[in-house]
């Protein structure tokens, strides 16, 4: 008989574990480069489009985002939000090898719609300047980004 009243009880508690609330918000969606500034020397990265994965704690504490293009990934990290001024940030780079960029590289977002993201917030539009594209200090890119929410 105690059996039977603690299964429902059980049962109860996965249901609510499984449907609690978020700790972080994932959107994923295309990205292409827009533009560049005369410091970024080499290969023109204007035109080059990818994948984009963008994660947000709930509460704010860390933000992260990763761009997965041709032949090299990287991944941008900030142990708070994203701001519209440079702030340095954790960088990898994944390609024919797996290492940590030399230069230091900052981020900023020129545009990031909407604004404060939120448990309904479903798509999110992007500009987004990098210092530090590629290793090369002075090298300034831009991008654009539509994201939708992750259904998971």
């Amino acid at each position: 008989m105690r059996t039977w009243i603690l299964l429902p009880i059980l049962a109860l508690f996965l249901f609510d574990a499984a449907f609690a609330a978020p700790t972080e918000y994932l959107f994923r969606g295309p990205y292409k480069i827009t533009q560049k500034n005369a410091g970024c020397t080499g290969e023109d990265p204007v035109g080059e489009t990818g994948v984009m994965r963008f994660q947000v704690r709930v509460d704010g504490q860390a933000s992260s985002f990763s761009l997965f293009g041709d032949g090299i990934d990287q991944s941008f990290r900030r142990a708070s939000l994203f701001t519209t001024t440079f702030q340095p940030v954790q960088t990898m780079a994944i390609g024919a090898r797996f290492a940590p960029l030399a230069s230091p590289v900052s981020v900023k977002f020129i545009k990031q719609a909407p604004k404060p993201i939120t448990v309904n917030t479903k798509f999110v539009d992007l500009i987004v300047t990098i210092k530090g594209w590629g290793s090369i200090t002075n090298c300034n890119v831009t991008f654009k980004a539509a994201l939708i929410k992750n259904l998971d």
